[in-house]
């Protein structure tokens, strides 16, 4: 599992793709990706195989691209499919896996085709598909075109192969991997609707190679998306470092006459809070953010860097020269990786008795996500990737189940004249100083910002200058 995870933590890939995973429930997608990707998974059960080991199929897509599985039905086939929407369009893909044993099962081929079928039925004009996987074709015979697809030679073509073949026709798919394998056969088809599509095999791979399965590199080009990505690592403001002799000073030069005398309730905070976060965002210092990875230093940034720049070259130019170039700088920041990591790991664990935090963030680290917020929120057709569309999200589906519905003033009068006149007391409450300062005291102090972005820390630190501005 660690060489999976330090291969795919230095890799720059948006979209990755594995076939034949062997993977359960018992391995969680944290421990393959971290928290860098939106994992969507179709291990081997006995949904879809007869078989308790092996199979098993992945998607795992980069956290700032929005992303949602297409399909939530349990599949009697290792199929997963996500959608990733960029700009106006969507990227539909379906990643599959048919057994060697039933690749020419014609019976399973159909309705294999006809899960997918129904998976990218909502597919819209001006949307691209990718359908790829390891479907086991080793009869067919593909020559290449002038074009960056190949064909199929027709002539001899099994039935469950023309199955395939015709339904990814139908669906104006074209297979665009011509990689042989060591036996001069394509096992991995990869089908799509766009033309840029373009498949090369991987210089460096990012698990075990295959033999029969040389890696691919697919590379599809989307027009006017400047940046696919949101703005992502940035930093907050660090309230532990909060001046609060400074703070209580600009809190008591404040006139809050009109703020108080503000009629609205929702007005009056806004412009109490106002004044406050537009001191924190001016004189609190932003945080650090932590290095990533946290076990690696200077020299491991640099390799990182070098292996990025050849795998730039190397892409444009597709020389055995660069691709060696490559090849040997990912393979000196492997090494360090590797290096740095298991000794991170030895020190995180000889730390425990003296500092166990440190060892249960790294335990966390590898059974769940490090925020606990879904990579993805949606709801029936919406989908939000960033903080305040999930907020938006979760305040739609809180309204569609409350119940809004009043009574009537008839009903509130009746209900009113059966209760004695001695056990309603509508008297309003009466706040002092001495409850509000009860009430400050009670808070913790925490410095994680609330709500309204003001951290409890500050009310509690500034209570005397709060509690005297409401007696003014």
């Amino acid at each position: 599992m660690d060489e999976i995870f330090l291969a795919v933590s230095g890799c720059e890939y948006d979209i990755i793709i594995l076939v034949e995973t062997n993977l359960d429930e018992s391995i969680t997608s944290v421990q393959l990706f971290g928290d860098n990707y939106n994992v969507f998974r179709n291990d081997r059960n006995i949904h879809n195989s007869t078989k308790k080991s092996g199979g098993g199929v992945l998607i795992a897509v980069r956290r700032q691209l929005a992303s949602s599985p297409m399909c939530s039905a349990e599949l009697d086939f290792e199929l997963v499919f996500t959608k990733v929407q960029i700009d106006d369009t969507n990227l539909l893909i379906s990643a599959g896996y048919i057994p060697p044993e039933l690749r020419a099962n014609v019976l399973y081929m159909r309705r294999f085709v006809d899960a997918n079928n129904n998976a990218l039925d909502c597919t819209r004009d001006g949307d691209t598909i990718i359908v790829c996987g390891d479907f086991n074709q080793a009869n067919l015979l593909w020559k290449s075109e002038e074009s960056n697809f190949v064909t199929a030679d027709t002539n001899s073509v099994e039935t469950a192969s023309a199955c395939l073949l015709d339904n990814m026709a139908l669906m104006n798919l074209k297979q665009f991997c011509g990689i042989l394998n060591p036996w001069n056969h394509i096992l991995d088809l990869v089908f799509s609707n766009a033309d840029s599509c373009i498949v090369h095999e991987a210089a460096v791979a990012i698990v075990k190679i295959d033999r029969p399965h040389p890696p691919l590199e697919i590379t599809l080009v989307f027009s006017g998306s400047e940046s696919l990505f949101e703005h992502e690592d940035i930093p907050q403001l660090d309230f532990n470092c909060i001046d609060f002799v400074a703070l209580n000073a600009f809190l008591a030069d404040i006139d809050w006459t009109d703020a108080l005398s503000c009629t609205d309730v929702d007005l009056a905070v806004e412009k109490f809070s106002n004044p406050i976060l537009q001191w924190l965002a001016s004189n609190v210092p932003k945080k650090r953010l932590p290095a990533k990875p946290p076990w690696g230093n200077a020299h491991l940034h640099f390799l990182k860097r070098k292996k990025n720049a050849c795998q730039r070259h190397y892409r444009r130019l597709r020389t055995p020269v660069h691709k060696l170039r490559f090849q040997i700088a990912s393979d000196s920041y492997r090494t360090l990786n590797c290096f740095l990591y298991k000794q991170y790991v030895a020190k995180t664990q000889s730390s425990l008795h003296r500092n166990p935090k440190r060892f249960w963030n790294f335990f966390n680290s590898k059974r769940k996500s490090i925020d606990g917020v879904p990579a993805t929120v949606s709801l029936f057709d919406e989908v939000a990737t960033n903080a305040s569309d999930k907020c938006e999200l979760y305040a739609k589906h809180f309204v569609s189940v409350f119940n809004t519905a009043s009574a009537t003033m008839g009903q509130a009068k009746s209900a009113a004249s059966a209760v004695p006149g001695s056990m309603c007391d509508l008297s309003l409450p009466v706040i002092t100083e001495e409850i509000l300062h009860t009430a400050a005291k009670k808070l913790k102090s925490s410095t994680a910002p609330g709500p309204d972005g003001i951290p409890a820390v500050v009310f509690k630190k500034c209570i005397e200058i709060l509690t005297s501005m409401c007696w003014l």
